[in-house]
């Protein structure tokens, strides 16, 4: 037996060569079988080879049977193999056919016997008479040596491809850390990059002040290219103060015109009782013409004094604001180019 599992517990013959029906029963442990020559001692033997490994016995029938067969019984599963008109296995309710020379695996799982497990009696005392080789072949058919020699093959291949492997990483690791050598400078110009992309913000900041301050010089330009049109203005201002003053001579020529007026307006009422000096009143006529022309342009000089002096007032009062928020603009502020403080 081959399998710790296995035990063979009863072997039953009917007409297999010397026995028409024989029951046996296996010992747990050992179990000898005795008697006189040419009783069917090795029969048992080869009945158990036979149902076993199916290997071909001569005259197995016993005469004048037509059929034979052998059960066993292996924990508590029955193996029957029968020769008459069919050649078959069974086991428990399950038949086997067409098994041919082999033994079907179900049966030869249960069974667990191999041509090691048995000895005839005319065969060399096992092993001690065998060749070296032959031993070897035998442990090899017990314990499947071979899986050693599959498993040693295994891993010394594994061991090549993971030798290789590590040589292959060990090349690799070199030519990385030449490469990192040769990158060493990334670092520092990372560093510089940095601050370059500082400065850069720095400078962007500078160039939105500058155009800030280039706009607040342009309005500041303005504001004082009005301030002089302004001065300008002003100046005919004062000439139109000048001309001002004959306001009151016209305002004199206006009461003069007044008391014109009035004499007219009596002469008039006079004419309807008497004839009115028209020469009189000619030179009335003529005095409030005169008095006319020279008002004229005097309230033609006072509309265009007031129209200016509001202009004035409004151009120095954004003068005033454009000085005022250029000053916040550059409240400490310091020159990009020269450092000098802009004021």
């Amino acid at each position: 037996m081959t399998g710790q599992t296995t035990m063979l517990e009863r072997l039953k013959l009917k007409n297999f060569q010397a026995h028409v029906l024989r029951e046996l029963d296996f010992d747990e442990r050992v179990t000898t079988i005795v008697g006189p020559s040419d009783v069917g001692k090795s029969s048992i033997i080869r009945a158990l080879r036979w149902a076993s490994l199916n290997v071909p016995v001569s005259s197995l029938v016993h005469d004048g049977a037509k059929e034979a067969s052998v059960r066993l019984v292996v924990d508590a599963k029955h193996v029957v193999r029968e020769r008459g008109t069919e050649n078959t296995y069974s086991l428990d309710a399950q038949e086997y056919k067409a098994f041919r020379t082999s033994v079907p695996d179900d049966i030869a799982a249960i069974l667990q016997l191999d041509e090691v497990n048995f000895q005839n009696q005319h065969d060399p005392v096992y092993w001690f008479s065998c060749s070296s080789g032959e031993v070897s072949r035998q442990l090899n058919a017990i314990v499947d040596l071979g899986v050693i020699d599959a498993a040693m093959a295994a891993i010394n291949q594994t061991f090549h491809k993971c030798r290789v492997k590590t040589e292959i990483t060990e090349e690799r690791l070199q030519e990385a850390i030449v490469r990192r050598d040769a990158l060493a400078w990334v670092v520092e110009a990372d560093t510089d990059l940095v601050t370059v992309e500082s400065a850069g913000s720095v400078v962007d900041g500078l160039r939105s002040s500058i155009s800030e301050l280039r706009d607040l010089l342009g309005e500041l330009g303005r504001s004082r290219q009005r301030k002089e049109e302004l001065a300008k203005r002003y100046e005919d201002v004062k000439r139109v103060a000048v001309a001002a003053r004959s306001v009151g001579v016209a305002d004199k020529a206006v009461r003069e015109l007044s008391v014109a007026i009035d004499a007219v307006v009596v002469a008039d009422e006079r004419r309807s009782v008497e004839v009115p000096d028209l020469a009189e009143l000619e030179e009335g006529m003529r005095r409030v013409a005169v008095i006319k022309d020279e008002i004229e342009p005097l309230w033609t000089a006072v509309k265009n004094l007031t129209s200016m002096d509001y202009d004035a007032k409004q151009a120095r009062l954004k003068a005033i604001e454009t000085e005022r928020v250029l000053e916040e603009k550059t409240r400490g502020a310091v020159c990009p180019l020269c450092g000098s403080s802009l004021k």
